[in-house]
């Protein structure tokens, strides 16, 4: 079983910035299946994060 992290809003907004900076790299090299399976595990990651009971 995996660990279930807890983000704070600071880590998120990092880690949204990043995958943003991350995500326009990929998006100007024409990487843009990567750009968009990046993309996608991260709209997975953050719905994980958000449906964790209190």
């Amino acid at each position: 079983m995996l660990p279930t992290f807890v983000w704070s809003g600071e880590n998120i907004d990092r880690l949204e910035q990043w995958l943003s900076i991350r995500l326009e790299h990929l998006i100007a090299k024409k990487q843009t299946l990567a750009a968009s399976a990046l993309f996608d595990e991260f709209q997975l990651e953050q719905r994980s994060n958000s449906t964790h009971p209190d």
